[in-house]
């Protein structure tokens, strides 16, 4: 009785039959005042639909999302020479910028490199032999000097490294011209000009390590080549392709400069070429003298094969200098183990061709060989594509050595369809202990080949080399 004494007085009948909000639904409608903002009341009409607004639209309009940026699609040939620019030094300016801060540049070092080159080819009277190497040299170590002063500044520095790749290049000619050029001949002794290359060579790879730029380092490459070719054709010529190359591996393991490898494989091989295509192996003793530096044709002929063997090797060891990588690098790594035996398989055939018409079949043993251990070797080292590749060239260049042999040889045919009969089972031995599908059907192609030839050889002795000159 107390409580209700103390408590408010009891509503009038008239107040009792009104709804009196619960202290609950007072609160809650507290809380959403405050968290809505206040909102002229509007009353809906019969032309809303048609002449207002929604009010929460019109009090607290939303912002338009950020459109998302669009991604350019460039094609894959305009993506490949953005590539190429940039890793030649362009920036990611405007035409404009490029051409004049880095192609303007470029251009430039490769004209006044191939006029020091030509300058140093020509018989003048004025200046002897040693004064042409001297000014070779005095330009390169300008060159050299200015770039390593000027790449201290920012603004300069792609200048800078021009003047220094460009200096690399035409010091490595001029070491090249003391001995091979006559009319600049200084050194009568072959293992001294091969020391002085090799010591430019080694100056090339420590500038690479030192600026780290690929741009400086491919472009002493280049121009190095380039001045082999405006050179007098000789084997010297060969030799020193060859320290080039070999220096290849060095500098793409230690700064994993995989384009620069594919770009020296092309260089080399089209170096070698255009030597083979020069001399053709001349047997006359004046053109010998003339074009192979005094060898005669047999010397010259397995001198070739032994630089081809080097620059085999040399490249193999490129492609797997460094770890795996990514698709990218894997792809680089391919284009140079195609470009390798791409270049190996056709000149050596060119040359055996030209040298030893007839004899094609007797390069295949070797390169089997080598090109199965090649691929005993990128498998251990976790290099599954690589290993494919040289494991399908062992199992073509096996194909095709026997029937080469067998028409060259004038053998009889009935080996063929054994032959790659015994083959066949060898590949599919291979192909069962690695799991390789790809293994297993060069094995079933094989079979396939062997049952064919047995068809038409063995069992039609009279008619077999009709048979086979068919297919």
């Amino acid at each position: 009785d107390a409580e209700i004494e103390e408590g408010p007085p009891p509503p009038l009948l008239s107040e009792a039959t009104e709804d009196v909000p619960s202290e609950d639904d007072t609160s809650l409608a507290a809380a959403r005042e405050k968290a809505e903002p206040e909102v002229p009341e509007h009353r809906p009409g019969p032309w809303d639909h048609v002449t207002h607004a929604q009010p929460s639209e019109a009090a607290a309009p939303r912002p338009d999302p950020m459109p998302e940026p669009k991604r350019e699609r460039r094609p894959w040939v305009r993506s490949a020479i953005t590539s190429l620019a940039q890793s030649l030094g362009a920036g990611e300016g405007d035409w404009e910028t490029r051409i004049g801060q880095n192609w303007l540049n470029i251009i430039g070092i490769i004209i006044l490199v191939v006029g020091l080159v030509l300058l140093i080819q020509q018989s003048l009277l004025m200046v002897p032999p040693l004064g042409k190497i001297v000014i070779g040299a005095a330009f390169a170590s300008v060159l050299m000097v200015a770039g390593s002063y000027l790449q201290r500044r920012e603004r300069y520095r792609v200048f800078a490294y021009t003047l220094i790749g460009g200096g690399w290049g035409l010091l490595y000619f001029t070491a090249f011209a003391a001995y091979n050029v006559e009319a600049a001949k200084i050194i009568d002794n072959e293992y001294v000009a091969m020391v002085v290359l090799l010591a430019v060579a080694a100056g090339i790879i420590a500038q690479s390590f030192r600026y780290s730029r690929q741009s400086v380092t491919a472009l002493a490459y280049g121009l190095a080549f380039l001045a082999l070719h405006l050179s007098p054709i000789s084997f010297y010529s060969l030799i020193a392709t060859a320290v080039l190359a070999a220096t290849i591996p060095f500098v793409v393991r230690r700064t994993d400069w995989r384009q620069l490898g594919v770009i020296i494989a092309v260089a080399t091989y089209a170096t070698h070429a255009r030597w083979l295509w020069a001399t053709q192996l001349a047997t006359d003793n004046e053109a010998s003298t003339l074009v192979l530096g005094g060898l005669q044709a047999p010397q010259a002929f397995w001198g070739n094969i032994g630089v081809l063997t080097l620059y085999w090797v040399v490249f193999c060891a490129t492609a797997i200098a460094h770890k795996p990588g990514d698709q990218r690098a894997r792809t680089l790594d391919l284009a140079t183990s195609l470009i390798n035996t791409v270049g190996l398989v056709g000149l050596v055939a060119w040359q055996l061709e030209t040298y030893l018409p007839g004899n094609l079949h007797y390069i295949a043993p070797p390169a089997i060989v080598a090109y199965v251990a090649t691929a005993i070797v990128d498998g251990r080292m976790e290099r599954p594509v690589l290993s494919k590749l040289n494991g399908s060239i062992a199992t073509i260049l096996f194909t095709v050595a026997m029937p080469a042999a067998i028409y060259a040889e004038g053998l009889a045919w009935d080996w063929l369809s054994p032959y790659w009969a015994l083959g066949a089972f060898v590949i599919w031995a291979i192909a069962r202990r690695l799991d390789a599908d790809l293994y297993r059907f060069q094995s079933y192609a094989l079979t396939g080949l062997s049952v064919l030839a047995s068809v038409i050889v063995n069992l039609e002795p009279t008619s077999s080399a009709q048979g086979w000159l068919f297919l």
